[in-house]
């Protein structure tokens, strides 16, 4: 399911998202990092209304 995100899931997309930096930069992309993408930039995405997650089982 697809669903607009608020912000109560910031936390558990940053989880994932900073996961993904470390395997990114270990195979030298260096798109996002610890520093981004961060809180503010996903807060910034729910407040334009163009966060949105999805959600399997």
């Amino acid at each position: 399911m697809i669903r607009k995100g608020t912000s109560t899931d910031i936390n558990k997309i940053l989880d994932i998202t900073r996961a993904c930096a470390v395997h990114m930069v270990a195979n030298n992309i260096y798109q996002w990092n610890q520093r981004y993408p961060n809180k503010i930039a996903f807060q910034k995405d729910v407040d334009r209304s163009e966060l949105y997650v999805f959600r399997n089982g």
